[in-house]
C-alpha cells in the first residue's frame, strides 16, 4: 500500500495570488490512498464536494498565516 498526495486547493498561478501562504505546503496537502485520490479527481458528486469543503475549514485559517 502506498499514499498520494492531494492539494486541497489546486495550485496554479492565478489561484495562488488569492493566499498569502504558498500552495504547495504541508497545510495544502492530504495523503490518500490512489484509488481515494482517483475518487477526487474523476467523481462529482455532492457527497464529495461536502468532504472536500470540511476538510478545506479545519484549515482554512492556515491558508492566510503568512510564512
Amino acid at each position: 500500500m502506498y499514499f498520494e498526495v492531494h492539494h486541497l486547493i489546486y495550485c496554479n498561478f492565478e489561484i495562488q495570488k488569492q493566499f498569502i501562504k504558498k500552495l504547495d505546503n504541508i497545510a495544502n496537502m492530504y495523503c490518500l490512498r490512489a484509488n481515494c485520490h482517483r475518487k477526487i479527481h474523476f467523481v462529482n458528486n455532492d457527497l464529495l464536494l461536502e468532504n472536500l469543503n470540511i476538510l478545506y475549514e479545519k484549515r482554512k485559517q492556515m491558508y492566510q498565516k503568512k510564512l
